[in-house]
């Protein structure tokens, strides 16, 4: 089964330091656990998979970092990607994305920050690794 980017991300539980994640695709298609998100994208065109959260339990998304499956395991600044916020809505949103003619599995770790009452952030999540597979488009 294919999924449709952009993907809804639920935190279901912050137990031991780690956001366990749950995700539904633009359809609203649970996505199962362990299931690569998948995003396809044309020939020629450059592709993005999006991630979105609401916040909840008081927990912000602030990024990701991302790594392509199979090469070393070092992190650059381009392995870090901001989340942006819509200040309407309270949705965070992060974008991974692929170069021209790019089809690769990468890992992604999602960031989250909890904050208190003020906005201070007073503990930091990451997620469960995801895996996010760019195809090309049929």
């Amino acid at each position: 089964m294919s999924f449709v980017s952009p993907y809804a991300v639920t935190v279901t539980s912050t137990a031991g330091g780690l956001a366990q994640c749950s995700y539904t695709d633009a359809t609203g298609a649970a996505v199962p656990s362990g299931v690569p998100l998948t995003t396809s994208t044309p020939e020629g065109q450059a592709g993005e998979l999006q991630f979105n959260f609401v916040e909840s339990q008081n927990l912000r998304l602030v990024g990701a970092v991302v790594k392509t499956v199979g090469n070393d395991p070092t992190l650059n600044p381009y392995n870090y990607l901001g989340a942006t916020r819509d200040a309407s809505t309270l949705v965070d949103g992060v974008t991974v994305p692929w170069g021209v003619d790019m089809y690769t599995t990468r890992g992604v770790v999602l960031m989250f920050a909890q904050v208190d009452d003020k906005g201070d952030m007073v503990n930091f999540f990451p997620s469960a690794d995801p895996q996010v597979k760019n195809t090309d488009a049929d």
